[in-house]
């Protein structure tokens, strides 16, 4: 089941989404993990953030509909390497990040989770002041998949 949990990013506090389990290519793609990233995806696309996801427009990205098949999975390994310079692997797997007594140091020069990267996308996506937060008006987008964030 995804998270919503609380995220320190350079001193601020800020409501994020997580994934719970692996989600990828041999991934456990539980359904809420996989809706979750499906979403995000989406949501920037859809703010006109195709560059991101490296993809050219919203119809080359699947359904938010938890079920995780190649497509999903060439879309990861397509925005982890269209964002490598900013991610610690490239490996078509998006992992759960550990937040809880961490900071997260994001002035561009630090590699990033992918589960973090696609935090902070989602978070600028939604053009909200620093500390404000995000993920009402992103579940408010995606009402399938409240049930499925804990």
């Amino acid at each position: 089941m995804a998270k919503r949990e609380m995220i320190q990013v350079d001193g601020n506090e800020e409501w994020g989404l997580n994934v719970s389990e692996t989600v990828g290519i041999g991934g456990r793609n539980k359904r809420g993990d996989v809706m979750l990233i499906q979403a995000m995806f989406r949501y920037i696309v859809k703010s006109g953030r195709e560059s991101l996801v490296g993809v050219s427009s919203i119809g080359e990205l699947p359904q938010v509909d938890g079920n995780y098949d190649g497509r999903l999975g060439h879309l990861i390994l397509n925005y982890q390497r269209n964002n490598r310079e900013r991610l610690l692997n490239i490996d078509g797997v998006i992992h759960p990040a550990s937040y809880q007594n961490r900071e997260i140091k994001d002035k561009g020069i630090y590699p990033l989770m992918t589960m973090t990267l696609l935090h902070w996308h989602t978070f600028i996506t939604a053009n909200v002041a620093l500390g404000a937060d995000y993920t009402t008006a992103f579940l408010n987008e995606f009402p399938s998949l409240r049930a499925w964030v804990r």
